[in-house]
């Protein structure tokens, strides 16, 4: 079996077509299941708050502008998050308003995906690709 072989299965999604589009309500369907919930599974389990936080290359979902967004996990982390992070983006506040998702650069970041997910064409020609941004504490001493 050759590397590529090899590589191609250690994932369920290997090939998107780079046309393809999402509806936003299928887009926000997947965030939802993102939100803390602290009276079911797995969320209650974790006895604090989320400390990671998706950051989105949104190339093409139906009603969304491309782009980068930040879907912020925990509101105490979004003061944080926006001093960490460059000053002239913008942190429009999009979609439902009970998804803490926010617009930081409308930009085509097709190529810029492509480079993150090791050179591979999945992260150009998916509707989106993420990255997830973490803060790293000690949290159990």
């Amino acid at each position: 079996m050759t590397f590529a072989e090899i590589a191609r299965q250690r994932r369920s999604a290997v090939d998107f077509d780079g046309t393809t589009r999402i509806p936003a309500v299928a887009f926000f369907a997947m965030l939802e299941c993102l939100m803390m919930r602290r009276d079911a599974p797995p969320w209650n389990a974790l006895p604090h708050p989320a400390l990671v936080h998706p950051a989105l290359m949104v190339h093409r979902v139906d009603g969304l502008e491309p782009g980068l967004y930040m879907f912020v996990r925990d509101p105490a982390a979004l003061s944080g998050l926006r001093q960490s992070m460059r000053p002239e983006w913008i942190w429009q506040k999009t979609g439902p308003d009970h998804l803490p998702l926010y617009l930081l650069l409308p930009y085509d970041l097709r190529d810029v995906a492509k480079l993150i997910c090791c050179h591979q064409d999945i992260g150009a020609d998916s509707c989106f690709a993420l990255g997830m941004l973490a803060k790293f504490e000690a949290r159990f001493a």
